[in-house]
């Protein structure tokens, strides 16, 4: 049997709280978006996909050695977007983060020691930092012209010290995300 897991960053809870009250003033202008609730919101590192359960235990001891050779940094807000970048139209809204080049040595680092238990990681995206704070569900989240509001006030900068590996069990009322582990950075 296959679990589907991904490696996240969590959110401290003040940033969780601004893009939820983002969201509350905002879902009057984006019919038909579907907002991420609070506790799925998370900064992901890396999709693996379907790990075999048999594995969970190895990909965590690689994960954790992973982590232990990767330097915490600081990540802070930078912008809300439509998103994918690049796509038209937009079917999501993101918000961004600063700490790119960090974040991407990180993205390599995991990537590279997950590799053998995770053969489905998605690896051939450019990593971007960002969270996704909506979905459109009929796949066009902007009408023409219109774009997003940025936060009234932004939030302080927060130290990544730590990765999480999640599992993302699919419900019919949306995704339901379970910590598995957490491993320290260096």
């Amino acid at each position: 049997m296959k679990k589907r897991l991904f490696v996240a960053i969590e959110l401290p809870p003040d940033l969780r709280r601004a893009y939820r009250q983002y969201a509350s003033a905002e879902a009057g202008r984006w019919p038909g978006a579907r907002w991420t609730a609070d506790d799925n919101l998370h900064v992901t590192v890396l999709f693996l996909g379907g790990v075999d359960e048999a594995a969970v235990t190895d990909l965590a001891g690689d994960l954790g050695r992973a982590a232990a050779s990767t330097a915490s940094f600081t990540m802070a807000h930078e912008a809300l977007m439509l998103a994918p970048p690049g796509r038209r139209p937009p079917t999501m809204i993101w918000a961004t983060f600063s700490g790119r080049e960090p974040y991407a040595v990180l993205v390599g680092t995991i990537s590279s020691s997950t590799k053998r238990h995770a053969p489905d990681a998605a690896t051939d995206k450019e990593p971007l930092p960002h969270v996704t704070l909506a979905r459109s569900k009929d796949k066009v989240i902007a009408p023409r012209g219109q774009d997003v509001r940025q936060l009234p006030q932004t939030p302080e900068s927060f130290l990544v010290n730590e990765i999480l590996l999640v599992e993302s069990r699919l419900t019919p009322s949306g995704p339901v995300y379970t910590v598995v582990h957490k491993f320290g950075l260096n």
